[in-house]
């Protein structure tokens, strides 16, 4: 990664930084997948997808390719070929490579992308790994997050994030774990931890603008698959429902000049009603399933907000209800946060400020923007406007998305020009 990002600053005058980790990121599952394939090593395989990218920051914005995937998948099978051609263990699968001429310049297909990137996810999901390390190494591997960013994710410190991705590509090398989609038979052992990780896969794009979504189209997608793969599985479907409410709110979510509109203020028009109804029928479907879980529960919540016209009129007391079931079968100190939250707007800000100071004794989110976006809010409530400065302070401190370190800095300075 720090070649990478030494690539970036060498062509930031002939190609946006923005625009090279877009391309990174949209490319970097499907040949990760397709070299893991072929190295049966992931430490390999990444390898050789960084030596790939790189030489794409080299040639391309002087002569870009026709065809970017066939070009990225080309290259990075001649450097496979390169490497492992005196290779003992890989010799017969090196010389099948370069008789199959026509398989290098084919693009994969959606089907066939998708399933390479869940053969990707259920192998860093494999039960040999513990839960913790099957999450941080698929944020890692399949969604291209960088270890600041799954640390944070994971409301973990960087060295300790590090420590889990050594061990877990250590334990895959060691126990040979294959790269395939399990048998039907152990599909569902590994399930929870699969869609734990594409939860926050789809998470981690929800502030980017309309045309850096990369992250969460593909999450969304990926479930879609999995949905397919795994039929009938209630929580599949409640997470299906609960991203298509979030996708049907992205048009609205982001002014002209790419800052971040706030729920009570978007156009509510612009929201797509097709998702909203596909997300309505999907999360019934599943609520009728009688196996309740933490993703219907969010979509029912997501829910709440899609069905309401206009901000004033949000059923809160109802959003408080479900979190209330949510904190039965989640006590996670985020989930907790958004309970408060949904209490302070329910029964008045005075309300939420004993369990905000419980929680915020806990330390467990010393270091969550939103932690501090929701103190500054209820701060502002309460007409306390040094603390909700101090807040919004806070939050931009510790937010990694540019666009919301925009809006909290935006909301503090409204606040001290007030």
């Amino acid at each position: 990664m720090a070649a990478l990002k030494s690539a970036h600053c060498g062509i930031r005058n002939s190609v946006s930084v923005t625009l090279l980790e877009s391309t990174y990121r949209q490319y970097s599952q499907p040949m990760l997948a397709y070299l893991l394939r072929l190295t049966e090593d992931l430490d390999q395989a990444q390898e050789i997808w960084h030596e790939t990218f790189l030489l794409a920051l080299q040639q391309w914005p002087q002569k870009p390719p026709e065809n970017p995937p066939a070009w990225l998948k080309i290259t990075a099978k001649n450097k496979f070929i390169d490497k492992y051609r005196h290779h003992k263990m890989t010799r017969e699968k090196v010389q099948q490579l370069v008789s199959e001429q026509q398989e290098a310049t084919d693009e994969l297909t959606d089907t066939q992308f998708g399933d390479e990137q869940l053969k990707l996810i259920f192998t860093c999901c494999h039960p040999a790994l513990e839960f913790d390390k099957q999450v941080a190494l698929t944020l890692n591997t399949v969604a291209g997050l960088t270890t600041a960013e799954v640390a944070q994710a994971l409301l973990l410190s960087q060295k300790t994030l590090e420590q889990r991705l050594t061990r877990a590509k250590r334990k895959i090398k060691q126990a040979a774990i294959p790269f395939v989609i399990p048998e039907p038979k152990h599909l569902l052992g590994r399930l929870n931890a699969v869609l734990k990780t594409l939860y926050l896969m789809f998470n981690s794009g929800a502030n980017q603008r309309e045309d850096t979504l990369e992250l969460q189209k593909n999450a969304c997608f990926l479930v879609r698959r999995l949905s397919r793969l795994i039929p009938h599985q209630a929580e599949t479907e409640g997470m299906l429902a609960l991203m298509l409410f979030h996708q049907a709110r992205q048009p609205a979510r982001f002014d002209t000049s790419g800052e971040i509109i706030p729920l009570s203020e978007q156009n509510r028009a612009l929201w797509h009603p097709d998702y909203i109804t596909e997300a309505h029928e999907i999360l019934k479907t599943a609520m009728q399933r009688q196996a309740l879980g933490v993703y219907q529960i969010q979509a029912a919540i997501q829910g709440v907000h899609c069905h309401t016209k206009q901000w004033s009129d949000t059923d809160w007391a109802e959003i408080e209800a479900l979190y209330r079931v949510h904190l039965n079968l989640d006590t996670s100190p985020v989930v907790e946060l958004n309970a408060i939250y949904a209490m302070s707007m329910s029964r008045g800000p005075e309300c939420a400020i004993a369990q905000l100071k419980q929680l915020e004794a806990s330390a467990a989110l010393a270091q969550y923007a939103p932690f501090y976006a929701v103190k500054a809010d209820i701060s502002l409530r309460l007409k306390n406007i040094p603390a909700a400065i101090e807040n919004f302070t806070l939050a931009e401190m510790f937010s990694s998305s540019s666009h919301e370190k925009n809006h909290f800095a935006r909301q503090a300075d409204a606040l001290r020009q007030a």
